[in-house]
């Protein structure tokens, strides 16, 4: 009870617990969402970031011998949370955790003073993180339980009493978010990330307070763990909702006919099985002293590998690499530091494996083979009109692959085909041995790892920028790589990509400079550390949606440099109005609006414009609104309308407003009825 200060294993179990009871409680953060739709992803990214971090907490203390300092574990949480960020919150949540470990740096044990210390170091650094903050949001609920620890730490109470109550300080603030932004206040509920930040905060309280810090973890350690006097586990507290109360949705159920295009997703499997060139996926932390991510990937990119990954700082490093002789690799690199947390793996063996389960799988479920359908990362895409109709996303003639050749130490890798990422066998493969191991490695590098290192002389057949796009749907999948992106991730709202995911990405494009658009407001933040964590020219046009994504990519040419590409994408994004129409999750009352649940609902550029009964009745109101100032409307079907309805829908649309050019394109996108561009 009295406790006056924890070592390094009792606070990675603070940790484990933490993230254990954000888990038990993520859809009820997720509900806590301003618009009423079936996107919320707030309480998920935050688990997603703060998990990626326990992996790599648990496979550091797995390697561990005796204690462990609290500097020690809090790097190391920090470190898997800066790579695994997802969206806004995540990212927010990562930096809070780099503050909070700068601050141990060094120290074996964490007391009262020391926790204060370190909670304001965390703040600090998460406003630097966000270029314009808002009060009334995690950040304010993260300064204000900072401020609480601050004024009381001199009291040494004891790290229980400290923790409790930094956590009703972190409630009060919470509860008074609404007061602070109108948004919020309008829609009866309280900021998402925060609430997200107090249930850590409440995870690690619980058990500090149960007395079990020197418990392993175990599957659900908050079963362990005593509910609190007078506060039913599970349940939201008062202040989560002002008026009414916020139901809490389940997963998005999935659009008819998601199942089959979930397994026609793994064809790769099989169709490249035959062409995996490197058998190996080689990865592990280099710890030393001055260490040179660049000098290390300008070496290893001359290697016989692809999916080349190295990422980190002057002390600790991680390379992931796919090569065929991993000894190789090992030795080069274990020359500047202490190896560790090496994994390597044979990717043949899991993709057979995994082909078997799969066929398995569809086999009971009644759903059609899996290799008669097509579809992965050799499919054809469908360009725009107007857009050139070569393969897509093609590099120029000059930029093609050369013929295989002996391997060598000085034979720069092959140059990347366009690829989306997550399409290939070895990225499912590396997702099965994620989950067997226990730990989470780099998500499979889309393409090859091509990227330009510093200092190599110029070449006049390496485009001067590339870019990767987030795209979530594979109708946009498709038009992003026909309008000439090297790389696609697959991601958006309710699945947003890690800064890992990105990073991959980034570091296969074969360009001087890469461009990254995140197309989604929730992924800027990410898309921002990952173009710091890259190690290389990165920079982000900062599209909030994927029709600015597009606009911004019309724009593009991959033989300008980044700094004048980036001028024209983003004057070009900023020319369009960008339309989403889906579905109430709850009953609501936003911008004058009476939501209830069901409605379907229309946003235009950031702000509820419509409501009715159907889809294609919202999509005719928001047209009627900008059609003014439009002469190009282009609409993008989502996975659940059919061909036959955005016909009829257009051709409405052509009658009413005969002014008006209307194109339509099947985005496949989830969540979204239909996606909507005025220009």
């Amino acid at each position: 009870m009295g406790q006056g200060s924890l070592d390094g294993r009792q606070l990675a179990r603070l940790f484990e617990a933490a993230v254990a009871w954000l888990d038990e409680h993520k859809q009820e953060v997720d509900a806590l969402n301003v618009f009423p739709v079936p996107d919320g992803d707030t309480g998920t990214n935050m688990y997603l970031t703060a998990q990626q971090a326990l992996k790599d907490l648990q496979s550091h203390l797995r390697g561990s011998r005796g204690s462990v300092s609290v500097g020690e574990v809090a790097e190391v949480i920090a470190q898997g949370a800066l790579m695994g960020a997802r969206g806004n919150s995540g990212v927010i949540l990562s930096q809070l955790l780099r503050g909070f470990a700068r601050e141990l740096a060094g120290h074996s044990q964490l007391d009262e003073i020391l926790l204060a210390q370190s909670a304001q170091a965390a703040v600090r650094k998460a406003y630097q993180a966000v270029m314009k903050p808002v009060e009334g949001t995690i950040l304010t609920v993260a300064r204000e339980t900072a401020n609480w620890a601050a004024d009381h730490a001199r009291l040494r109470p004891g790290m229980e009493a400290m923790l409790e109550g930094m956590w009703r300080r972190a409630e009060a603030a919470l509860a008074n978010t609404p007061r602070q932004l109108a948004v919020l206040r309008e829609a009866g509920v309280v900021d998402s990330g925060g609430k997200g930040l107090v249930y850590l905060i409440e995870g690690a309280l619980r058990c500090l307070q149960s007395g079990e810090l020197g418990v392993s973890v175990a599957p659900d350690v908050t079963r362990a763990v005593p509910p609190r006097a007078g506060r039913r586990r599970g349940t939201e507290p008062e202040s989560a909702v002002m008026t009414g109360p916020v139901s809490v949705v389940g997963p998005v159920p999935e659009p008819a006919g998601m199942a089959d295009r979930r397994i026609s997703g793994l064809l790769s499997e099989q169709t490249t099985q035959q062409a995996l060139r490197y058998r190996y996926c080689t990865e592990f932390l280099i710890r030393g002293e001055h260490l040179e991510p660049d000098v290390l990937r300008s070496h290893l990119s001359r290697m016989d590998g692809d999916s080349l990954l190295v990422v980190g700082e002057p002390e600790l490093v991680k390379v992931h690499i796919h090569v065929n002789d991993p000894g190789r690799v090992l030795s080069y690199c274990g020359q500047f530091g202490e190896l560790l947390e090496i994994g390597i793996h044979n990717m043949a063996v899991q993709s057979e494996a995994r082909s078997a389960h799969i066929l398995e799988k569809a086999a009971a479920a009644g759903s059609p083979d899996p290799r008669l359908l097509s579809h992965g990362a050799g499919h054809a895409a469908t360009p725009l009109p107007g857009t050139p109709t070569a393969s897509a996303g093609a590099l120029p003639s000059a930029e093609a692959q050369p013929a295989a050749g002996p391997a060598a130490e000085t034979q720069p890798m092959a140059p990347a085909a366009p690829a989306v990422a997550d399409s290939t066998a070895h990225a499912r493969a590396e997702e099965d041995s994620r989950q067997e191991a226990g730990r989470e490695q780099p998500a499979g590098s889309p393409g090859r790892a091509d990227a330009v290192a510093p200092g190599e002389p110029a070449d006049e057949t390496v485009p001067a920028a590339g870019v990767v796009a987030v795209a979530a749907g594979q109708g946009m999948e498709d038009i992003f790589l026909s309008l000439g992106a090297d790389q696609v991730v697959r991601g958006g709202q309710t699945m947003n990509p890690s800064a890992q995911d990105l990073v991959a990405a980034i570091q296969a494009v074969r360009a001087r400079e890469v461009i990254v658009l995140p197309n989604n407001g929730n992924v800027i933040l990410t898309a921002q550390q990952a173009c710091r964590l890259a190690g290389r020219p990165a920079r982000i046009v900062a599209s909030n949606s994927m029709q600015q994504g597009i606009a911004a990519l019309l724009a593009y040419n991959r033989m300008q440099d980044a700094q004048a590409n980036v001028s024209a994408m983003e004057a070009a994004a900023r020319k369009v109005h960008s339309g989403e129409v889906t579905y109430a999750v709850r009953g609501s009352r936003l911008n004058g609006f009476n939501i209830q649940e069901h409605d379907i609902i229309g946003i235009l550029d950031g702000n509820i414009v419509a409501v009715a009964d159907s889809p294609e009745a919202v999509v005719e109101q928001m047209v009627k609104g900008i059609a003014s100032s439009c002469e190009i409307i282009t609409l993008y079907r989502g996975a659940d309308v059919r061909e036959e309805d955005a016909q009829a829908l257009v051709e409405r649309l052509h009658s009413s407003f005969p002014d008006l050019e209307v194109e339509q394109y099947y985005g496949g996108q989830p969540v979204y009825f239909y996606l909507l561009s005025g220009e």
